[in-house]
């Protein structure tokens, strides 16, 4: 992690604007806590990924909460392409300092939140280099974002910030860490007692209401989905991985684990410290995609 922050740091000496990109069903814990921890304030541009698994009306208040803060920010599916050309737009009024030619994007995020589809989309998934840039080592590739863009990834890494509590269950919900990092038994348990509570209709409809009176709701969703093992007993690792993959195709519906926080709360960038204002005439964002 310490190599990474160190090389996360060095490509923001590099670039114009940040392209964020966050899961919109964890707009909260998707983000990169350490982002903004540069010599000099970036500004940054919004990109809630996966919207299509997102609850619209919250990712709707998500919008309006970010640009609230003076983050311009926009929301699509990424497999689509229809979030790409306002994207562009974004980020070439956000870019700072705001001069002719190209503008350099440093694309960030958690791991498995679709930094990599936003990357090929916008690079029209040629890949290709754009040659030597000054000031870039050989080992940094520059991708063409299209007209007037320049595109430079950067390390995915989780941070110690985002692996506990609930934070840990969301990510481990939503894919963004690799089953090697968590028990997919305990995920499972932990994220079928949350849509529960949250979203009972949700999982009666999926699941059959009686779970919801059921002492053993992953036991309960393995019988009936014949999670079974020799001689009758429910297979609870089938039984886990059938309600952690229903939840990240969104066969349960499109759901959203968090809500935008209001009151002072709503007064604060919670995952890089105090927002900076808004300068004049910066583009408040656009809508989803």
């Amino acid at each position: 992690m310490a190599k990474a922050r160190r090389e996360l740091q060095t490509r923001l000496k590099l670039v114009d604007v940040v392209l964020e990109v966050i899961d919109a069903r964890i707009p909260d814990t998707s983000r990169h806590p350490r982002l903004v921890v540069s010599g000099r304030p970036l500004p940054r541009v919004l990109l809630l990924s996966k919207a299509d698994l997102a609850d619209a009306a919250a990712t709707r208040e998500w919008l309006e909460y970010f640009r609230a803060q003076g983050w311009p920010a926009l929301a699509g599916d990424l497999r689509s392409g229809a979030w790409v050309a306002r994207a562009r737009r974004l980020l070439q009024e956000t870019a700072s300092p705001k001069r002719p030619g190209v503008v350099r994007v440093l694309v960030a995020g958690l791991p498995n939140v679709g930094k990599s589809t936003a990357i090929n989309s916008l690079a029209g998934r040629s890949k290709a280099r754009t040659g030597a840039t000054a000031g870039v080592t050989r080992s940094l590739q520059w991708l063409s974002g299209g007209p007037g863009l320049q595109l430079l990834d950067s390390p995915g890494v989780l941070w110690p910030e985002r692996t506990t509590g609930l934070a840990a269950v969301y990510l481990a919900a939503t894919g963004t860490v690799p089953e090697t990092a968590y028990d997919p038994l305990e995920a499972a348990k932990e994220l079928l007692a949350l849509l529960i509570e949250r979203f009972p209709e949700r999982v009666a409809a999926r699941y059959g209401s009686e779970l919801l009176a059921d002492t053993d709701p992953l036991a309960y969703v393995g019988r009936r989905r014949g999670c079974l093992l020799p001689g009758g007993g429910v297979d609870l690792e089938r039984a886990a991985a059938v309600v952690l993959g229903d939840f990240r195709e969104g066969r349960l519906g499109r759901l959203t684990l968090e809500q935008p926080p209001s009151g002072e709360a709503a007064g604060e960038d919670r995952a890089g410290g105090e927002v900076p204002a808004r300068e004049a005439g910066e583009s408040p964002g656009a809508g989803e995609g």
